[in-house]
């Protein structure tokens, strides 16, 4: 029988969410007699989950497979609550005696950014400080910017980017301004464009005087 195995690289998966790792077969002689079948899923090297006429097996309680779905030439690899140590390179090989075959699989994960305004509350007439602080994106490359009624802001600086115990990361991004009656009711915004998401991420807001 010709095996043929299926197998879209790079794939992508979001952070604390469930993902498949889409792999397929098939083969020219039907129906598939599952005593001829294996199924072998390996991360960085390393086999993690196993299944032949013998059983199912996997080192990660979170990582299974769909044995009913084998049948119809699916071997995807089911990831429950990714984290970003899962991000990196997999291998389907799928066995079908006497023949195998193996596909390389890149995932990448990607964590949304969450933002937030801190320290709305200004005096005017005197030099103050803006900060944006947006947290727990993935991966660490982010870019941020500052803009007043749509145009961008002098005086912008964004801080070292610093990582969380769960891989994500987080980082402050400030401006220096100093307000005058004229301020107040224009529109202040921060903007932040990252891999994860479609389109930018903006919080819009006015100043606060004390």
């Amino acid at each position: 029988a010709t095996l043929d195995v299926f197998a879209p690289s790079p794939q992508r998966a979001l952070f604390t969410n469930d993902t498949n790792l889409i792999c397929s077969f098939s083969v020219d002689k039907q129906p598939l007699n599952p005593n001829f079948l294996a199924i072998l899923w390996s991360f960085q090297g390393n086999v993690i989950l196993r299944y032949d006429n013998k059983g199912f097996s996997s080192r990660d309680p979170r990582m299974t497979l769909d044995v009913e779905s084998l049948k119809y030439g699916y071997a995807s690899l089911h990831i429950s609550n990714v984290t970003i140590s899962d991000g990196g390179i997999y291998k389907c090989t799928v066995i079908y005696s006497p023949e195998s075959k193996e596909k390389e699989i890149s995932l990448e994960v990607l964590a949304k950014p969450v933002l937030s305004i801190l320290n709305m509350k200004l005096q005017r007439n005197t030099e103050n400080t803006l900060t944006c602080r947006v947290t727990e994106f993935f991966p660490p490359d982010i870019g941020i910017t500052w803009y007043r009624d749509r145009e961008v802001l002098r005086n912008q600086f964004m801080k070292k980017t610093q990582m969380y115990k769960d891989g994500t990361y987080y980082v402050d991004s400030t401006v220096t301004i100093t307000p005058t009656n004229d301020d107040q009711n224009q529109i202040y915004s921060c903007r932040v464009q990252h891999d994860s998401l479609q389109e930018p991420l903006q919080r819009d807001f006015q100043l606060i005087y004390e």
